[in-house]
């Protein structure tokens, strides 16, 4: 009979231990504000990772761990990252652009706001941008931490009601948030902020009266969100055919992923939106402002747009064809299948080891 020798079970042994990765996942949206993309993507990242074997997941702990993940920079993730004995990721949700889009009185803090992005960026070993894009905002910041670009996934099975649609489940969907099922459905998901251009979702929807015209969101930071009052104006003001839903859990959010024919991101700046991803899994054909990031992300697999009269023409083509529907809905779900969160997770791992 063969033994193997102490030696070498020992060897095995601490090759097992060593393989395994313990990694705490910081959020502060855990226990303050949720209902907003950073918080969808820390979930996305930890459904993906969580599948993993070679990796030991905390959240918010104050247990020792090989690798910190920050999602979020405010002074909780700042404490933890800097008691981190181990490696320190942080990954690049808030920039200077999308927080003065997003809440009050952030332009006349502006220099205050990049020193301490700054500073905590160059606290982490490795600075997570979502696209090229932000990577050369971030050197411009005057972040010298190591940069990868690893951008958010498409959402995981484990996100209740994710599925590439067949036309029972829209009209099932339909039918259980009472709307019509005959109508035309063009959806837009995000916060009710300056730069989601809500103004040019309005626009559209006005020159579409016989299509319904529904806007997922809300306001998560209440009156610190930039502009919050002006903005309440025009949702009571917004045109007959457009539906504000508010703010709702994000299995909800999905049901109505399954409803429309058209997803319309109007958006005039983002990092790497969620609800792009969201949106693709489910298999929507997509219509995107030209901005930087969306050329560089999804390509051809959007229809992009750099004006008003643009955006209109391609809903219209969309909405009255139904062949060039079926067609950007097959590149949508190519889209998602790109960004699968087995991706994001392979390349995050890659990051930790190294």
């Amino acid at each position: 009979m063969h033994t193997v020798p102490q030696s070498q079970k020992d060897s095995e042994d601490a090759h097992e231990v060593d393989k395994n990765i313990s990694v705490n996942l910081i959020s502060e949206s855990l226990f303050t504000v949720g209902g907003h993309g950073v918080h969808s993507a820390f979930w996305d990242c930890w459904h993906a990772l969580e599948q993993r074997q070679d990796i030991a997941l905390m959240r918010n702990s104050f247990r020792a761990a090989d690798v910190l993940h920050a999602h979020t920079v405010g002074p909780f993730s700042a404490a933890l990252i800097l008691r981190q004995k181990g490696r320190v990721v942080v990954t690049a949700h808030v920039t200077i652009d999308s927080l003065l889009g997003s809440i009050r009185g952030v332009r006349f803090v502006g220099l205050l706001v990049r020193r301490y992005l700054r500073w905590i960026y160059n606290r982490a070993d490795v600075v997570i941008a979502l696209s090229s894009a932000q990577r050369r905002s971030l050197a411009d910041l005057g972040v010298t931490s190591r940069i990868e670009v690893v951008s958010n996934c498409a959402p995981p099975t484990q996100v209740p009601s994710v599925s590439v649609r067949t036309a029972y489940q829209k009209v099932e969907s339909r039918r259980k948030l009472g709307i019509d099922i005959g109508r035309h459905l063009v959806l837009a998901v995000g916060q009710l902020q300056p730069r989601k251009a809500l103004t040019d979702f309005y626009r559209c929807a006005a020159a579409f009266p016989d299509a319904l015209f529904i806007w997922v969101g809300g306001y998560p930071f209440g009156p610190l969100t930039a502009q919050y009052w002006t903005t309440r104006r025009l949702v009571r003001n917004s045109p007959e055919n457009v539906v504000h839903v508010g703010q709702v859990e994000r299995d909800q959010v999905m049901q109505y992923y399954l409803t429309a024919d058209v997803y319309l991101h109007p958006s005039r700046q983002e990092n790497a939106s969620v609800a792009v991803l969201e949106a693709a899994t489910a298999g929507i054909p997509l219509v995107l402002r030209s901005i930087e990031c969306h050329r560089e992300l999804y390509g051809e697999a959007a229809i992009l747009f750099g004006s008003i009269l643009a955006m209109k023409l391609q809903i219209h083509r969309l909405l009255s064809c139904s062949p060039y529907r079926v067609e950007m809905a097959a590149r949508a779900r190519i889209l998602a299948e790109k960004f699968s969160c087995g991706s994001m997770a392979e390349r995050l791992v890659d990051i930790y080891r190294n």
